[in-house]
């Protein structure tokens, strides 16, 4: 009985750590997307006055909107990396839920990147 109680005890902090980590991740990932439209917003206001009013020397905004760009290329392809992972071991463990999640996550995430490339080759 007292090997289940630890194993169970385990699990539960396993559960509560990666809890705890995907909110911490959540957390940074919010403050950086807050913190980057900020600066975008500040120095984007000086291309919009018609040319480079002083606010935005050397095109810093158009920087960090390509930075933006390729920041969100890259999470839709860790996405589709880790569906395509997940496709490969549900098909070799004959899982097909496993398989069929994989095969979705890797659906979405390149319809996603297409439509993302879509839209930046639109507006740039």
């Amino acid at each position: 009985m007292k090997i289940k109680e630890i194993k169970n005890e385990g699990v539960s902090k396993m559960k509560k750590i990666k809890k705890s980590l995907a909110k911490t991740f959540a957390a940074v990932i919010s403050a950086g997307v807050i913190a980057s439209s900020t600066i975008i917003g500040v120095y984007a206001e000086g291309e919009a006055a018609g040319g480079n009013t002083g606010t935005d020397p050397g095109g810093f905004a158009k920087d960090m909107l390509g930075y933006a760009w390729w920041a969100i290329i890259a999470i839709c392809g860790i996405f589709a990396a880790l569906g395509l992972v997940k496709l490969v071991q549900g098909q070799s463990e004959e899982d097909t839920r496993a398989r069929n999640n994989g095969l979705v996550t890797l659906v979405i995430s390149g319809l996603a990147l297409v439509v993302i490339l879509l839209i930046k080759t639109k507006t740039t």
